[in-house]
């Protein structure tokens, strides 16, 4: 069982909130594998924690390392140019070459209904790249095998999240000088690889996201370009109103969230990507 600081820290209208004894150094993406929670890392490394001070179980990966996913016993990470496969103590390459270009790069992992793993891959400009695979949803099979695009016409597609055959995807949009080309959003893609967007607000910066009880929640850092005091770190949720997607901010100081996901306990983590903390939140 993971440790937690036995106080509230804070309590908004759904939900009680406390937080992990736990700090990561620019953490970047979590998943949960039974009890055990694996957090990356900017330095490259990944780190174990269950119940004791995290561990390290990889480290020297090429960074960013922006996705984590677990298939079976096999963990798969997303780092530089590549996804690689961990498993019995031994790293393996699975997809490489893939275009990384610094402020974007390949990021966030899933596994679909189809048992591909799907991998969001970022452009070096606003809809301006010349790589085949950039600013799209690319998939691959576990081996590495039939690596394709999915879906087109992304920015820096960040955080992936499978509801049935549906793909859920966060796009942070362009950066200065040319972020007032692109909105910050969260797309809706279907199994064709057609989507449209729920457009969030400037600044936003969405990153991981994962549903919970049927409603998306969505971590978003905040513009990194402007001062946190004039940019707006959140955690929100996305949900279905008179036939219509309308997003709801919660009420929470969660420092910068960077990621979102549901644990073992049924409860729903937030990952702190400039603090470092991890905070769950329980319903009340």
């Amino acid at each position: 069982m993971l440790p937690l600081i036995p106080m509230i820290l804070s309590a908004g209208p759904e939900f009680k909130v406390d937080t992990l004894i736990l700090r990561f150094r620019r953490p970047t993406a979590m998943v949960f594998a039974g009890e055990t929670l694996y957090v990356a890392e900017e330095n490259g490394r990944v780190l174990a924690a269950n119940g004791d001070t995290p561990r390290v179980v990889l480290k020297g990966l090429k960074p960013p390392v922006n996705g984590l996913v677990f298939v079976g016993e096999t963990l798969f990470v997303s780092h530089r140019g590549k996804v690689s496969a961990f498993a019995n103590g031994i790293l393996s390459d699975v997809v490489v070459g893939l275009p990384s270009f610094g402020l974007c790069s390949n990021n966030g992992l899933a596994l679909g209904p189809d048992g591909r793993l799907y991998l969001g891959q970022g452009e070096e400009d606003c809809f301006s790249s010349s790589h085949s695979l950039a600013g799209a949803i690319l998939r691959f099979k576990r081996d590495g095998a039939g690596l394709e695009v999915f879906s087109r016409g992304f920015h820096d597609p960040w955080g992936l999240a499978f509801q049935g055959d549906t793909l859920w995807v966060s796009d942070p949009g362009c950066y200065p000088p040319d972020y007032r080309q692109t909105l910050d959003g969260v797309y809706r893609v279907d199994p064709k690889g057609e989507w449209f967007s729920v457009h969030l607000e400037p600044g936003d910066y969405p990153r991981g996201l994962c549903f919970w009880n049927d409603t998306l929640y969505v971590a978003c850092f905040g513009d990194p370009f402007l001062r946190k005091d004039q940019t707006r770190p959140r955690l929100i949720k996305i949900f279905r109103k008179r036939g219509r997607y309308v997003f709801a901010d919660i009420p929470l100081d969660l420092g910068r969230p960077i990621d979102v996901k549901v644990g073992p306990d049924g409860a729903l983590y937030v990952l702190d990507g400039e603090g470092g903390r991890v905070f769950r939140l329980r319903r009340k």
